[in-house]
């Protein structure tokens, strides 16, 4: 099986040091991410086993016609050591430093809706995960100032937060950016 070797590009060389592998299994099926991930999915692809079960719930839960989606799944504390120093954008200070599990799913069309759903580490965190995704702080960190973005729902269960936010389908801008 042939694999892309892609070494950190010179933007990311001070955030990033490790070379990343990209196989296309059969055609349709992606693996990208670091050489031990991708060699455990090729390993997984030719024995035929099953993915994930826990990627493929989370998944199987996007809400459809998401386009583009990422999970990303890691304990608290390492996922807080990702979050790059120079950070400006509030928001997503505040999801990956409270987050185990973060997954943001991309619907493009119209409008542009960004479907998220985190899992925190507790209850409190998950309220204050939900507080943050309110109107009043996605203007107060500049979202729906510039990109007239607008909380369509918030919802909270234990831990878990979920949200839908969507742009006004006039200011097309860079939704996730910072």
């Amino acid at each position: 099986m042939r694999v892309l070797v892609i070494e950190p590009f010179a933007r990311e060389k001070e955030q990033m040091r490790d070379t990343r592998w990209m196989a296309i299994l059969d055609g349709r099926v992606l693996a990208f991410g670091n050489p031990v991930m991708v060699k455990t999915a090729i390993g997984r692809y030719q024995a035929k086993r099953q993915p994930d079960e826990e990627l493929a719930r989370r998944v199987a839960e996007l809400h459809g016609g998401v386009g583009s989606w990422n999970i990303l799944q890691m304990p608290q504390e390492m996922m807080v050591k990702h979050v790059e120093p120079t950070m400006q954008n509030a928001l997503w200070v505040h999801l990956l430093a409270h987050a185990n599990a973060l997954t943001f799913g991309v619907h493009s069309g119209e409008r542009t809706r960004i479907y998220l759903d985190v899992e925190t580490g507790s209850v409190q965190e998950a309220n204050a995960t939900a507080a943050m995704l309110q109107p009043e702080q996605l203007l107060r960190v500049g979202l729906t100032r510039k990109c007239g973005m607008r909380v369509e729902d918030v919802k909270v269960e234990g831990s878990w937060v979920q949200a839908e936010i969507s742009d006004s389908g006039k200011d097309k801008c860079g939704l996730l950016g910072r």
